[in-house]
């Protein structure tokens, strides 16, 4: 028989060494997450050293095979952009375009806005919009960018050399982030103020001064001169010093300036991008404008961008607008309205 306080020296007893276990199994653990971190690191450190030894091997076989073989690569970035863009700029005059006129009215009016509302994804493989700002869209309540415009960065084009020229023809007070975007990207821009409604333009006279605004990454120069029916592109330009230059980029949205550019279509060879806003508005059946006056403005409109299409220009995107005095209208073949002022932009494969 146990004397009193035994038991409890047995069992203070047992306490302890259950706690000396308990802190050599902590102490275990410690030890082993200690080396496993370490083991880690070292793994980690390996691995990096191992990385830059292959970009090193890499480099060197590259410089080897450089003075071995004359490769360079300024020479491969050039010879891959002359071959890609020759690849594109077949694809896109494979592609199916706008057909020949057909006789119907019904018909040229079903197949003008149906090439219109879808271009071809094979024109341009690089697209990215420039400037704008948000807008809620009646039709389909889709939220969109309005005052950009979506252009082609492919490598062929100008827009993505340090020679990009930009002109825009636009309304007085319009939005101006377009030219602010482009000019930021680095290219020269010039604007041209479009005749204001329903004003003319005042014609181009030698000297009429120009008001010059500085950007980031290039100068953006707008002209007091206005395309209008006796100062043509090729006007501006001579004005301007580029009749030498090509145009990476011509935006016309100025009211009533499709109807000018597009009266003007040998003006436009050595443009490579042509936004243009189309403005149907006008040409709707409406007072004493009946139907078949509708059906020959539309037949217009579609001969002259059949003579666009033999030039070498191809879609590569479509807008809907709904402002600028816009209002929807049905178009037969087409499963819902499209809006009567779009902008759409055309890439020229022949240059």
């Amino acid at each position: 028989m146990l004397e009193g306080g035994t038991l409890p020296t047995l069992v203070r007893g047992s306490h302890t060494a259950r706690d000396g276990r308990r802190d050599t199994c902590s102490d275990v653990r410690r030890d082993t997450a200690r080396d496993g971190r370490r083991n880690t690191a070292r793994d980690y450190l390996l691995y990096v050293a191992a990385l830059l030894a292959s970009l090193t091997a890499l480099m060197l076989v590259f410089s080897v095979c450089s003075q071995a073989r004359g490769w360079h690569p300024a020479n491969i970035w050039s010879g891959w952009s002359h071959q890609r863009g020759a690849q594109l700029s077949q694809q896109a005059s494979s592609s199916p375009g706008l057909p020949d006129l057909p006789q119907s009215d019904w018909q040229m009016a079903a197949q003008l806005f149906s090439y219109i509302s879808q271009p071809s994804g094979a024109t341009c493989r690089r697209q990215l919009r420039f400037g704008g700002s948000p807008s809620l869209r009646r039709h389909g309540m889709v939220v969109s960018l309005e005052g950009g415009q979506q252009l082609c960065l492919d490598p062929q084009l100008a827009l993505t050399s340090p020679d990009c020229l930009v002109y825009s023809v636009r309304n007085a007070g319009d939005d101006r982030s377009l030219e602010s975007a482009l000019h930021r990207y680095g290219c020269e821009v010039h604007s041209f103020d479009g005749p204001p409604r329903p004003a003319v333009a005042e014609p181009l006279v030698p000297g009429m001064p120009s008001r010059a605004r500085a950007g980031r990454g290039g100068a953006e120069t707008a002209h007091q001169a206005a395309l209008s029916s006796e100062v043509t592109l090729d006007d501006l330009r001579a004005r301007a010093g580029h009749t030498d230059r090509q145009l990476a980029l011509l935006s016309v949205t100025s009211y009533g300036g499709d109807e000018l550019i597009l009266s003007q279509l040998e003006t436009l060879r050595s443009v490579q991008q042509l936004a243009l806003r189309l403005d149907f508005t006008g040409a709707l059946p409406r007072g004493e404008r009946s139907v078949k006056d509708t059906f020959a403005a539309f037949r217009q409109r579609y001969e002259q961008l059949l003579v666009l299409q033999t030039m070498g220009f191809r879609l590569m995107s479509f807008d809907q607008l709904d402002g600028h005095g816009a209002v929807n209208m049905t178009v037969p073949g087409l499963s819902e309205p499209l809006t009567s002022v779009m902008e759409l932009v055309l890439v020229n494969t022949e240059l």
